[in-house]
């Protein structure tokens, strides 16, 4: 409990230092697309990345508190473009052509993508707390879409150094949670009613799947690395709690269900 508390404390307090920096953002137009001559493609292109970078943190944040989603109305700033930062120069006329590999700016563009998704997770189950099974299954296979759009790149069997394998480990288990956020609601709703809990096809399936993901990929990740940053702790912490949660749930409700430890 102790631990919940000191994560639930530095998660609000995160949420007022994110949300003024995003209402910055908004003050000085960092949302809006500008061309020639009013900004310099370098500038705009910062903006981009400064801009899109709050929205996921914002996103994210939002969607762990329960808060109201974040509205891009009136947002016209374009996606960064997928250069490396050796690629830029402050008095360039135009902007490099973009890469299909990995650079600084993949995983952000990636993480901009599944936040949109979030963001409709997030109003679906503010407006209707128990969404419909029909409507989960929607947004359930908006992020297997997304997942399956992404570069072959992100793949964990590809070989990355630190700097692109830590966004990319992230990311992945980003949308594990985001999984389980959306599926959740229908896995407490057999628990309450005291129903079996079918757990193999539908969105409880989903979910307990994604919990296990979760839990595997963060666990075997750290026992594999001396790479424990603090940022990357954090986030390992918060998503393990989420899924663990989900599966210790399940193992109390039913101990023989074939999902629990022996």
């Amino acid at each position: 409990m102790i631990v919940l508390s000191r994560i639930s404390s530095v998660v609000h307090v995160f949420f007022i230092l994110i949300g003024i920096g995003f209402s910055m953002a908004l003050a000085i137009g960092l949302h809006r697309e500008f061309g020639m001559p009013s900004t310099s493609p370098f500038t705009m292109e910062i903006r981009r990345r400064v801009w899109w970078t709050l929205f996921v943190f914002v996103s994210g944040v939002q969607l762990i508190l329960g808060r109201p989603a974040v509205s891009l109305v009136g947002v016209t700033v374009h996606l960064p473009a997928n250069v490396d930062d050796h690629d830029l120069a402050v008095n360039m006329d135009v902007l490099p052509e973009c890469g299909t590999g990995p650079t600084i700016t993949s995983c952000l563009i990636a993480q901009v993508n599944l936040a949109k998704i979030a963001n409709a997770v997030q109003v679906e189950l503010l407006t209707h707390h128990l969404p419909t099974y029909q409507k989960a299954a929607a947004l359930e296979q908006r992020i297997s879409a997304w997942y399956h759009e992404l570069p072959a790149h992100f793949s964990l069997d590809v070989p990355f150094e630190p700097r692109f394998d830590i966004p990319r480990r992230v990311l992945l288990w980003r949308s594990f949670h985001l999984r389980i956020v959306i599926n959740r609601p229908f896995l407490f709703q057999r628990i309450t009613a005291k129903s079996n809990l079918a757990t193999s096809t539908g969105l409880i399936a989903s979910c307990l799947a994604a919990a296990d993901e979760c839990v595997t990929s963060i666990c075997a990740f750290l026992e594999s690395t001396d790479n424990r940053r603090r940022g990357l702790t954090w986030y390992a912490t918060c998503w393990l709690l989420t899924a663990t949660f989900v599966q210790a749930t399940c193992y109390i409700y039913e101990p023989g269900n074939a999902l629990a430890p022996g």
